[in-house]
């Protein structure tokens, strides 16, 4: 995520990637690697712990209420791979 580059003696440092793309990133790469079951359990957790304005409360309020319209009853285990669950 950064780039260096030598000048002289020293090393001139640089983000590669925009901050808010390295964040969606690292996030990402969070839930990646856990089962999808335990997502919202995390998530509510966050939303729990994190300072977060009254706007980004409406946003995720928003963003909620449209995943609520499609969203399954339950998530499916994606921790044991599917091959296996078929036996």
């Amino acid at each position: 995520m950064l780039t260096a580059q030598k000048e002289g003696h020293t090393n001139i440092y640089q983000c590669a990637i925009p901050e808010r793309v390295a964040m969606q990133r690292e996030a990402t790469r969070l839930f990646q690697n856990m089962c999808v079951m335990k997502n919202g359990e995390v998530l509510t957790q966050l939303v729990k712990d994190l300072q977060l304005s009254k706007t980004d409360i409406e946003k995720l309020q928003s963003v909620l209420v449209e995943k609520a319209k499609t969203a399954p009853d339950e998530v499916a285990c994606n921790c044991i791979p599917e091959e296996e669950t078929a036996k």
